[in-house]
């Protein structure tokens, strides 16, 4: 995407997506490598990208993409990488659901919640080792209320889902295998 005098648009011919793995326990921080060919988003949140407790994984999401069919235009993405950061090479990509985006792991490292933003949804992840596999996408809310990310409680059976859409939040009851709204509250907005 590039800017160009206060109007936004793709760039031409654009580079493949890349990652690039810091070592942040050291100062200067430390670059340890770059992966290319690694969907990412064009424009979106900046939580889609989630890390197991372990420091093995990163899973990266992909919530837009350039439109296939008119390259002026972004388009809903689904896919969700799964990087291998000590071997620093791509282990798999699972499609999710349109808009994947904002993405948290319990703090075991075994199962991974991923919000796409332009469905509604909230697909479940299995975490076992280095596979990571997809569990199912549960519809959850209609796709205008835009939702965004699930913040997992550390027990893993309380999340809390934004909807920037419609300005509101949702209570879930979390599983490995579903997931129950309990209660959904309007958040005032507040100007600064």
């Amino acid at each position: 995407v590039k800017q160009e005098n206060g109007v936004t648009s793709n760039v031409d011919n654009p580079p493949p997506d890349s990652i690039t793995i810091l070592d942040l326990g050291q100062s200067p921080v430390k670059v340890l490598g770059t992966m290319n060919n690694v969907p990412g988003s064009v424009v979106g949140p900046p939580l889609s990208v989630a890390i197991t407790p372990d420091e093995s994984l990163a899973l990266v999401a992909a919530s837009s993409k350039i439109d296939p069919a008119d390259k002026t235009k972004t388009a809903a993405d689904n896919k969700v990488s799964v990087i291998d950061l000590k071997g620093q090479k791509v282990l798999d990509t699972l499609n999710t659901g349109a808009g994947a985006a904002g993405i948290s792991m319990t703090r075991d490292g075994k199962h991974a919640y991923v919000a796409n933003r332009m469905a509604g949804s909230v697909s479940i992840l299995a975490i076992d080792g280095n596979k990571v596999r997809l569990v199912k996408t549960i519809d959850l809310v209609p796709a205008a209320a835009l939702l965004s990310h699930v913040a997992v409680s550390p027990d893993g059976a309380t999340g809390v889902a934004t909807r920037n859409g419609d300005g509101k939040v949702a209570v879930l009851k979390l599983a490995p295998d579903s997931i129950a709204e309990k209660a959904t509250s309007s958040v005032a907005f507040s100007a600064i």
